[in-house]
């Protein structure tokens, strides 16, 4: 937990803010055990302990860039969670996602 001082843009008006970062306690990753060469497949993402209390993620997976090609997220986000942020690299993709 922070705290974080301020001031309301464009006023003199100071403002505080209390952050508290909570370890969602690690993910889980699961999928086809394997897959045709050339052919798509999904991956599910859970994030244990998630509930409606997390407001975002920030989750990074990293894969062998020479045997997987990250394609994106489709249209699969679950109701009331946005994709807000995608840095993909060849072996490598970091998502940023808000509830």
């Amino acid at each position: 937990e922070f705290t974080v001082y301020g001031t309301v843009t464009g006023t003199d008006q100071p403002a505080r803010a209390i952050v508290t970062v909570h370890d969602a306690g690690g993910g889980t990753l699961t999928g086809p055990e394997s897959v045709a060469g050339g052919q798509p497949f999904e991956l599910t993402l859970a994030v244990n302990g998630a509930g409606a209390d997390v407001l975002a993620l920030d989750a990074t997976v990293t894969f062998d860039g020479d045997k997987v090609e990250w394609i994106g997220t489709g249209d699969i986000l679950k109701d009331g969670l946005a994709l807000v942020g995608e840095d993909a690299k060849p072996g490598k993709v970091r998502l940023i996602l808000a509830n």
